[in-house]
């Protein structure tokens, strides 16, 4: 019983001589590790901006990581936006993501969704006819000249002879076509009779 006791205790003191206390980071030691740079409660735990010093990548995360492991004084153009800037960081499930600020209006709580922003106003298109064009393979659509191009299927309809009777124009900031009664017509008896009139 005496042995038993002896071998215990002496397998307890080996065991024991081999842990240490955990050094505190002092000056000049290596600091812990970060937490996780992603990690988030709120929309206001997350920030953009920055390079991460660590990865050398544009930073999407965490306030507390950014204050301690981003340098501010790089940036990344169009990274935090997005080019056509419709882009907001958000918390959504613990982790800071980009996403769009809105899809519908619904998203906004009251205001507007324009261009994935929710209260951005939509710049006009147009401030005159001349800014705006016929575009796709029929002509079928007027869109503003400063827009890409529009590429449509080329298909014909008969209804679509009834816009030589009006004009691409511009009307309100937007382009559009300046439709009348005789255009109305001539679309309701094309689309009868399937036919030009």
């Amino acid at each position: 019983m005496k042995r038993v006791f002896i071998v215990s205790l002496v397998l307890i003191i080996l065991a024991l001589s081999g842990c240490s206390k955990p050094q505190t980071a002092g000056p000049g030691s290596p600091s812990t590790p970060a937490a996780d740079p992603n990690s988030c409660t709120v929309d206001s735990d997350c920030v953009c901006g920055g390079v991460n010093k660590d990865s050398g990548a544009c930073f999407l995360g965490n306030k507390d990581y950014y204050e301690k492991n981003v340098d501010k004084s790089r940036q990344c153009p169009d990274f935090c936006s997005g080019i056509a800037g419709n882009l907001v960081v958000k918390c959504v499930d613990s982790r800071c993501i980009q996403m769009y600020g809105c899809l519908t209006d619904i998203d906004c709580k009251g205001s507007k969704c324009v261009r994935n922003r929710c209260g951005a106003s939509a710049a006009a298109e147009c401030s005159s006819d001349s800014d705006c064009s016929k575009q796709g393979c029929s002509g079928q659509l007027c869109k503003a000249r400063s827009d890409n191009p529009v590429m449509t299927t080329c298909e014909y309809r008969a209804e679509y002879d009834c816009l030589n009777m009006v004009d691409c124009g511009c009307t309100g900031g937007k382009c559009g076509w300046k439709t009348d009664s005789k255009y109305d017509d001539c679309v309701s008896k094309s689309r009868s009779i399937g036919a030009p009139v």
